[in-house]
């Protein structure tokens, strides 16, 4: 049976610069998130790493626009316990880029490598004003499951969506929209960075191991999805190539 939702938008409030000191690693924007907003930096968040003054071997980023193929120029800049990465020229428009914090001739022992493996991972983003589901998640103890969408929906997303569970009938007030500060620490982004928003099932005791769920979006219908996701607190974490 399906359930409809014609979902209103809840951005993510970001973190200020007051609140004490958040000693994950994470990075931002989110691996796959869209309509990033051109002037937006790129942040890789070094909670517990201080930088050591004069010390040759420092964080850096290699930042690739996939239309052209090239290295994106730009300035890097220490703010408070992240290095940001501002693009010369701002982001293009509907264009998608990728990027990943590289640390350059740092020998083993080099204070930069207590920074997370994770952190020099690749991540996509877009400016491109679409939206997909990054992700997908399910909660067996709390019987919850949610979709992570690449942007956060706006108050004139008016798009319905679709949501079978085998089995299980979903009602339209048993779905709704919240974001990831609900499921995890807040994580400390930047003012201009709204993060990503969860569209959730649940609880429902009928939401169970190994159910089969389908999402219908736009009119499109996604492959079946088995309830064997992990969490919403690690899809988010794995999106932002963190830990705790």
């Amino acid at each position: 049976m399906f359930a409809r939702l014609a979902i209103l938008a809840l951005l993510i409030p970001a973190c200020q610069s007051e609140q004490l000191v958040d000693l994950r690693y994470f990075k931002a924007p989110a691996d796959g998130q869209t309509w990033v907003s051109r002037d937006l930096p790129l942040m890789a968040y070094l909670g517990n790493y201080t930088p050591p003054e004069d010390y040759p071997h420092q964080p850096a980023f290699e930042v690739v626009d996939l239309a052209t193929g090239e290295l994106v120029p730009g300035t890097v800049e220490w703010q408070e316990h992240a290095l940001l990465f501002v693009p010369e020229k701002g982001w293009q428009a509907d264009t998608d880029y990728r990027w990943r914090l590289t640390l350059p001739g740092a020998p083993d022992s080099s204070p930069i490598r207590e920074i997370p493996e994770e952190m020099t991972r690749w991540s996509r983003f877009s400016t491109a004003d679409r939206t997909t589901v990054l992700s997908t998640s399910f909660s067996e103890y709390e019987r919850t499951w949610c979709a992570v969408f690449s942007q956060p929906l706006r108050v004139d997303f008016t798009d319905e969506v679709q949501v079978a569970v085998t089995e299980a009938e979903i009602d339209a007030d048993d779905l709704q929209l919240t974001n990831e500060s609900t499921w995890v620490k807040p994580f400390p982004l930047l003012t201009e960075d709204p993060g990503l928003t969860l569209l959730c099932i649940g609880p429902d005791s009928s939401l169970v191991p190994e159910a089969e769920l389908e999402l219908q979006m736009f009119g499109e219908t996604t492959e079946e999805i088995l309830l064997t996701a992990p969490p919403p607190e690690d899809v988010i974490l794995t999106l932002r190539h963190g830990n705790y």
